[in-house]
């Protein structure tokens, strides 16, 4: 049984995913989870809190039932089959999620482990299953924050330092990160990918914290499909050959990413010029 490693921003929820790789059938399980601080004595957690027991397998007829947390922060989840039925051998089944509650003032690169108690896997002829247990954590960070602090891997805060290290990400100036954390903290606007969105994203997020007596107000997006269009090749007065690329929309355009193939032994791109409306 795996719980997943998860990653949350402070104040927003945390989802752990739990599931099961099993040769044999199942029928139910128990276990007691509790959230734990790292660093912090190994007592619970302050910083989150189990609010609520997601099940994945309501549509096969597994139930799942949860007590409250104790003082020790400690809930006990059960899952069964109200039916008698079982879960047939597989990977990777999906069974719960563990949602929880991020305090607002967690700790930025926090990271609190869920320590797994008291498991027991039924056979659907009532016995006890041996099996292996894979705990998880929660590590706790702010998208977008990428750069600053004791260790150059962020300080709580999305500011320039910030941005300019995201553009070099998607430029490729330095390699993506390879490590979830550092992949979850650059992924901005948590969609998965690494762009121009990210950066937009952290823009507006520095701009509204940093004028709190200014309301902004952003422009209408487009409604209409966006057209991006190569102009023909023109020449400058001082020999330079320029291709103009134009955007043709009905709203507002915060950013524009592409990326050209061309071919290095005939042509040396040079650095590219704001034009028009895009020079405002």
């Amino acid at each position: 049984m795996r719980f997943a490693e998860t990653f949350s921003g402070p104040g927003g929820p945390a989802i752990a995913a739990v599931t099961l790789d099993t040769p044999v059938p199942i029928s139910g399980l128990q276990f007691t989870v509790q959230p734990v601080g790292r660093n912090g004595g190994g007592g619970p957690s302050s910083h989150a809190m189990l609010i609520s027991v997601i099940n994945n397998l309501q549509s096969t007829g597994f139930t799942i039932s949860s007590g409250s947390p104790d003082q020790d922060k400690k809930t006990t989840v059960l899952l069964f089959h109200s039916g008698g039925d079982s879960l047939n051998p597989d990977d990777q089944i999906p069974l719960l999620d563990l949602v929880y509650a991020i305090d607002e003032n967690a700790p930025h690169h926090l990271i609190i482990d869920l320590n797994i108690e008291n498991v027991v896997l039924s056979a659907p002829n009532s016995q006890p299953i041996a099996h292996q247990l894979q705990s998880g954590f929660l590590q706790i960070g702010k998208p977008g924050d990428l750069a600053g602090g004791t260790l150059s891997a962020g300080d709580g805060q999305v500011n320039i330092i910030d941005i300019v290290k995201a553009v070099q990400f998607v430029l490729g100036v330095i390699p993506t990160p390879n490590d979830p954390f550092a992949f979850f903290l650059a992924d901005a606007n948590e969609d998965g990918n690494l762009n121009v969105l990210d950066i937009v994203f952290m823009v507006r997020s520095f701009l509204d914290n940093n004028q709190p007596t200014v309301k902004t107000v952003a422009a209408a997006a487009p409604v209409e499909p966006v057209v991006i269009g190569l102009s023909a090749l023109q020449s400058l007065d001082d020999g330079q050959i320029v291709l103009p690329v134009s955007i043709d929309a009905d709203g507002a355009v915060a950013a524009f990413q592409a990326t050209t193939t061309f071919n290095a032994a005939q042509i040396t791109i040079g650095t590219p010029r704001l034009t028009g409306h895009a020079e405002r």
